[in-house]
């Protein structure tokens, strides 16, 4: 193998390795959105810890709770539990949806 060839690997690797750190570094996000009835309610900065809980005005209630720079839903009286089973997200454009309640959290 020559010196050409070498440098030529070496350097697509090196482009390979700086577009995935561009790709995925820049995904994570820093803030979510709360909204319900399509109404922005809250923004929650997925840097500080927190537990909140939002009611809906038909009697609907969601925890919200941000840990480890991620955001999830742990509580929700609805009879589907789908926002829960949702899992954490800290990825921008990442949703939690809770359907009965029109609650949404959306990751920025």
């Amino acid at each position: 193998m020559k010196k050409a060839d070498v440098f030529v690997i070496s350097a697509l690797v090196a482009i390979c390795i700086a577009f995935l750190f561009l790709f995925y570094g820049t995904n994570e996000g820093t803030y979510a959105e709360i909204y319900i009835n399509n109404q922005k309610q809250d923004t929650v900065f997925l840097n500080k810890n927190i537990k909140k809980t939002y009611e809906s005005e038909n009697g609907g209630k969601n925890t919200v709770v941000v840990k480890n720079k991620k955001v999830y839903v742990n509580f929700a009286n609805c009879k589907d539990g789908v926002c829960i089973k949702s899992g954490k997200k800290h990825k921008k454009g990442e949703i939690i949806v809770c359907a009965p309640h029109r609650f949404l959290v959306e990751v920025h």
